[in-house]
């Protein structure tokens, strides 16, 4: 057998601490994105075509495979340079995050059946109020024009936000593309999943750290096929490779949870608002507490503000009153002031 061409050199990024690719020999010319199992020393490893130039000056081995495998899509490996040159990170680091090797391998034959795709935007939804109506539909237009744009969605605790955000989603899923909606990991419970499932009449994808392996290999092949249209997940989410990401939601985007703070340190809610620029694809950050960060943005112009300041159904905030302990002391041994103590038993009577 004739060795590879030279013209078939490739450059391979693999998910180690290298920030430049090693140049390959391959027997066709692969496009970027393509996932190749190469050798490195002496054994095999995973990694990804990359669009730097390969070297043409060193001896290269051959690529071992072609993995069956859908290609990294171009605005995802924007965002492993991006972030890579953001953070001070080696590109092999941050395509770690988003290049597992033990989660490519083909579903088994026999096994459990998942489901994906199913989410109906027709479904009938919560009737809304005019001011959750006016904020829905300047979320369906941004959506609808599918440009990047920045929203920050500002609303009391109440005020029925969720249904408001899930109208883009519904409107990302009539213009057949992919939506992700990110939570901090603790906010993603049963209850919104159940939320979800209301307004679109099935789950969606779910992403975090708890996932089986089967669970996370079955999704991240849904998601790169295009068959998973919307992923509820935790920050890691940022790097699943969505072919057709359509909108970005960071559900209360003011958490520290969204921090990334060993490894490849990042805040999930400016990376949200990155991969959405480079995906062509609106971003919308909503808080009942938005960050000084968000709240300075849409007053300098840089993102559109809507407000909701109203809780929903006519409910109102309750009434906060501060007590002055030294007034009031708790009685010895007890924590609790009798002024609390009293307005305790008159709710509950």
């Amino acid at each position: 057998m004739e060795p590879p061409s030279l013209s078939n050199r490739v450059s391979v990024l693999l998910p180690y601490p290298f920030d430049t690719p090693f140049t390959y020999a391959a027997d066709e010319a692969l496009p970027p994105g393509t996932l190749v199992r190469v050798p490195l020393g002496a054994r095999m490893a995973v990694g990804a075509v990359w669009s730097d130039p390969p070297d043409q000056g060193v001896k290269t081995r051959p690529i071992a495979e072609i993995l069956a495998f859908p290609p990294l899509p171009k605005p995802l490996m924007d965002f492993i340079d991006w972030v890579a040159g953001y953070t001070l990170a080696k590109r092999g680091e941050v395509l770690a995050l988003a290049l597992k090797e033990s989660l490519l391998a083909a579903p088994p034959k026999r096994g459990k059946a998942f489901t994906f795709g199913e989410a109906d935007p027709a479904h009938p939804g919560p009737t809304l109020s005019a001011a959750q109506a006016a904020a829905a539909q300047a979320l369906r237009d941004s959506a609808a024009a599918q440009k990047f744009s920045v929203t920050l969605l500002d609303g009391v605790t109440g005020s029925g936000k969720t249904e408001v955000y899930l109208e883009a989603v519904a409107q990302t899923l009539r213009a057949n593309r992919q939506a992700l909606v990110l939570l901090p990991e603790i906010a993603l419970s049963v209850q919104f999943l159940q939320r979800f499932e209301r307004r679109f009449g099935a789950a969606p994808a779910v992403w975090h750290s708890e996932l089986t392996p089967a669970a996370r290999r079955e999704t991240l092949r849904a998601v790169a096929q295009g068959r998973a249209d919307v992923v509820v997940g935790a920050r890691s989410a940022l790097f699943l490779p969505f072919p057709a990401l359509g909108l970005i939601v960071v559900d209360e985007e003011h958490e520290s949870a969204f921090k990334q703070e060993d490894g490849v340190m990042y805040n999930a809610r400016d990376m949200a608002v990155v991969r959405a620029r480079l995906s062509g694809a609106p971003c919308v950050l909503v808080s009942a507490t938005p960050s000084l960060e968000s709240v300075e943005n849409a007053a300098s112009g840089r993102y559109t503000r809507l407000d909701l300041p109203a809780r929903h159904g006519g409910a109102v905030l309750p009434r906060v009153s501060a007590v002055d302990l030294r007034a009031h002391p708790p009685e010895r041994g007890k924590f609790l002031s009798p002024v609390l103590l009293e307005a305790v038993r008159e709710t509950l009577a």
